[in-house]
């Protein structure tokens, strides 16, 4: 108790941030039903506020989207996710991302059309842990049903390029479509039917002791996570800038 820092020092809750908390603990007309419901009204408020920026391995911030930057890629997404790719509401897709600002996006992207995120390492294309890594992507990819993988548009160059080698040993998923999600046409999406019974994503294991197994996360878990998260680590709401991945 000595070592106790003193009441009056400790940072107060952002009011923002605790109306947040409160409306996802508790029910009642203005409840969030997902996180994107935060995302959304962020973008509403403060549309050219900074929302993610991506550093690189110097620290320097080389790339920067505002909320409302944010909200395009994303509803562009789910309207591809939709009504070009034809994925049905609780369908999954896998991304299939190094780390990157696309990820985000193609994550909440498939969230906003209500669709199941399943997030697997990109696979090494050649070498000697290429076929493991693909042989894992397979299982998930069977596992979970996918239709669809999105990527990015390097990676899947790449993936195109060595799928054409004849005497590859790499047994890629023959019903997985291929898409890259960072050069879709501007597309607006307006249907807001996603719940927190849904499943959000799966998070699938390393499969080192045996095959990957897939943890279900469905949007109310994830909300509530996040935000108390946030609440009682980063205790001064906007102000607070986090550097995480």
């Amino acid at each position: 108790m000595a070592n106790e820092e003193p009441r009056h020092n400790r940072p107060t809750l952002d009011p923002v941030l605790r109306q947040d908390l409160v409306s996802v603990v508790t029910p009642g007309k203005d409840k969030y039903n997902t996180l994107l419901d935060i995302i959304e009204r962020n973008k509403n408020t403060h549309p050219d506020k900074p929302c993610y920026k991506w550093l690189d391995k110097n620290g320097e911030v080389v790339e920067t989207f505002t909320y409302k930057q944010v909200w395009v890629k994303i509803e562009s997404i789910a309207w591809h996710v939709r009504h070009k790719w034809n994925i049905l509401k609780g369908e999954m897709i896998l991304l299939c991302f190094p780390p990157c600002l696309d990820f985000i996006f193609a994550h909440l992207g498939c969230l906003l059309a209500g669709a199941v995120s399943v997030p697997v390492y990109p696979p090494e294309l050649a070498g000697p842990r290429a076929k493991k890594g693909v042989e894992k992507l397979a299982l998930i990819a069977n596992d979970c049903q996918a239709k669809l993988c999105l990527t990015t548009r390097t990676y899947l160059n790449l993936f195109k390029l060595a799928s054409l080698n004849p005497f590859s040993e790499l047994q890629w998923p023959k019903t997985l479509t291929w898409h890259a999600s960072s050069d879709l046409r501007v597309k607006s999406y307006k249907i807001r039917d996603v719940h927190q019974e849904d499943l959000a994503f799966l998070q699938y294991t390393s499969g080192s002791t045996g095959d990957p197994k897939g943890v279900m996360i469905r949007h109310g878990n994830y909300l509530h996570n996040v935000v108390t998260l946030a609440a009682y680590m980063f205790p001064r709401g906007s102000e607070t800038r986090i550097c995480t991945w």
